[in-house]
């Protein structure tokens, strides 16, 4: 059984989830082209670096922790680079909406992790995040198919002892916040 909680958290990695968040906002037009490329870029290709990253230079004291690490520095610089261009160039408010949320969320979970020293789940801050823009921006009715996804990855995250409930509400709420805090800036 713990199989399926491993595959589980691996088809739920958050840039695989945050790479399909985007497709589907271009799907429906919510995304132009530039947009679309530059959010599976800064989202999606360069945060998915990091793990083939960490395993070349054995970044950490052990795998998961280096994988933690690496992935927050990934994210870290590829959202800060979205986020910047997405408030520089005639990106769209749905756009600025999407990056704004993920550097809330990865600023979050950097407070949270670093400095408080609090364990908070990026793994459903990613899967919640879609709930919200989806949700808002697609249909409302996704946020069944989202919050199955969302408890799935409760599930198997307590299952292998990855994070404990407290931890991955933690995560969920950062995405929340992050998402409408962000709406609410841009949506005019």
């Amino acid at each position: 059984m713990e199989r399926i909680e491993k595959i589980t958290r691996v088809l739920t990695m958050p840039p695989l989830v945050t790479g399909l968040t985007v497709l589907l906002l271009y799907e429906v037009q919510a995304l132009n082209m530039m947009e679309f490329i530059m959010a599976e870029g800064c989202l999606l290709f360069f945060p998915a670096l990091a793990y083939p990253f960490r395993e070349i230079f054995h970044i950490g004291k052990d795998r998961r922790s280096g994988q933690r690490t690496t992935a927050m520095i990934f994210s870290c610089f590829s959202y800060s680079y979205g986020f910047i261009w997405s408030l520089t160039s005639n990106a769209g408010m749905v756009c600025k909406v999407l990056f704004t949320s993920y550097i809330l969320s990865v600023i979050a979970l950097l407070i949270a992790n670093k400095l408080c020293h609090f364990k908070a789940s990026g793994h459903a801050c990613s899967t919640t995040a879609p709930m919200v823009l989806l949700s808002w921006q697609v249909s409302p009715y996704l946020v069944l198919p989202s919050l199955g996804l969302v408890l799935a990855v409760y599930y198997s995250s307590i299952k292998l002892k990855q994070h404990t409930l407290g931890q991955l509400i933690a995560g969920s709420a950062f995405s929340i916040l992050a998402g409408l805090i962000s709406i609410l800036l841009f949506n005019n």
